[in-house]
């Protein structure tokens, strides 16, 4: 009889040869994370905000998709959207950004599966969709001017002031007295100009003159009162 270990043994290879072969197996058939997501139901995509302005950032979520890649598109174009993986449960989640063109009013956003290949799945493709609000226009900012530069005006270099010469001043001549030529005396019994200098008589030399008199007799002429006629004095 086998020993209970021996048993043991065959019973935990044949499990793992089983797990191998359910793996393998589901890894190989495309088409059954297709019927998967089925069995759960439509696929569904919700936002995580349903109305904002252009360039807003958005959460997208979706549920029962295939498993495999996943296209976001915005009013059926797919320029500037993301894309994203359903796991094996059929959901996802991406981030997408409100484009900065879209007008303001209803707008879809839609997700559609893009991991199936072949002919049998390919009319199985499976998208949703949801609507967001475009409330207005994305805001531009005003381009910042940029600030004028401040001339510094540069010192003007203070004038060297020229040093005024100092005039020489040319020393005054001092002029020479002339002589004052002395006359010659008058010879020895010579008689010489006279003239008045001041209260005194000077001779032509400048020396003072006194004259002495000498009493000659002689006539006289006076007048008697009550004579009237000249008589000539004794």
């Amino acid at each position: 009889m086998p020993s209970a270990a021996s048993s043991f043994r065959r019973v935990a290879c044949a499990f793992a040869i089983g797990l191998i072969v359910v793996t393998a197996f589901g890894s190989a058939d495309p088409s059954r994370s297709v019927a998967d997501a089925r069995s759960f139901g439509a696929p569904s995509l919700t936002l995580s905000i349903t109305s904002g302005s252009a360039g807003a950032s958005v959460v997208a979520t979706g549920e029962n998709f295939p498993r495999g890649a996943v296209r976001l598109e915005w009013d059926g174009a797919a320029a500037g959207m993301p894309t994203s993986k359903a796991n094996g449960r059929g959901s996802f989640q991406v981030t997408f950004v409100v484009p900065g063109d879209a007008t303001a009013g209803l707008h879809a956003v839609s997700a559609e599966s893009s991991s199936v290949s072949s002919a049998a799945v390919a009319s199985a493709a499976m998208a949703a969709s949801a609507q967001f609000t475009v409330t207005q226009k994305a805001l531009v900012a005003a381009p910042t001017p940029a600030p004028t530069p401040v001339l510094t005006p540069l010192p003007t270099p203070a004038p060297t002031p020229v040093p005024t010469a100092t005039p020489t001043v040319a020393p005054t001549a001092t002029p020479t007295p002339t002589a004052t030529p002395t006359p010659p005396p008058p010879a020895p019994g010579a008689l010489s100009a006279l003239r008045v200098s001041g209260n005194r008589i000077v001779n032509a030399a400048g020396q003072a003159v006194q004259l002495h008199g000498v009493n000659y007799a002689g006539h006289r002429v006076r007048l008697r009162p009550g004579l009237g006629h000249l008589r000539r004095a004794q």
